[in-house]
């Protein structure tokens, strides 16, 4: 799953423009790194990303009463790929709702580079997608929670309405699943935009 990176100058503009957020920023940054220094950044990470699974179980439990189907193909113990396709970037977080296992989202160069989100992002165990093809990081980190931790993996790539890219997307998860050798789990979820809050 690969993106296009923003120029450089387009994502200082942005940051620039949201001091607060960059403000923000910093702080979480510093917490975590004041966690991190007192060996307790691993409970705090899990605390994050429990609240995050907490906080989606509410929403659809209250306004949101939405459906997932596949649930129950997602292993109980062994790794395994987690892939749909979502139109909102909120929307690759419902997975949470599969598996009382973590799941690691890969998720959108953009969504990292948001000021504000980026420690809460890492908080969670997320990681950002490719930028190119010489860009491996992502993929050695996907290969590491997979045949290593032997966690979970989401990666959910967004229809953006461009049929041509959604189909590489879709066909870079697959090939990249045969390569290891891993299962994909596909699962199918209601769209956000179906629901209004408070009905």
């Amino acid at each position: 799953m690969t993106e296009e990176k923003p120029k450089d100058g387009a994502t200082k503009e942005k940051k620039e423009s949201n001091p607060l957020l960059g403000m923000v920023d910093k702080v979480l940054e510093g917490a975590r790194k004041f966690l991190a220094d007192q060996k307790m950044l691993k409970l705090a990470d899990e605390l994050t990303y429990l609240a995050l699974r907490k906080g989606i179980d509410a929403l659809s439990s209250t306004f949101v009463p939405m459906k997932i189907d596949g649930q129950e193909h997602v292993p109980e113990f062994k790794p395994a790929i987690i892939c749909s396709i979502v139109e909102q970037p909120m929307e690759l977080f419902l997975a949470t709702k599969l598996t009382p296992r973590k799941v690691h989202f890969m998720v959108p160069v953009k969504m990292f580079e948001t000021p504000g989100l980026k420690p809460l992002l890492d908080a969670i165990g997320a990681f950002r997608s490719t930028t190119s093809q010489d860009d491996m990081e992502p993929i050695q980190k996907t290969i590491q929670f997979l045949n290593q931790d032997k966690d979970l993996v989401a990666m959910i790539p967004l229809d953006t309405g461009e049929r041509e890219r959604l189909d590489k997307s879709i066909s870079g998860v697959l090939k990249f699943a045969a390569g290891i050798p891993c299962p994909v789990i596909i699962y199918a979820a209601t769209p956000l935009k179906n629901f209004k809050l408070g009905k």
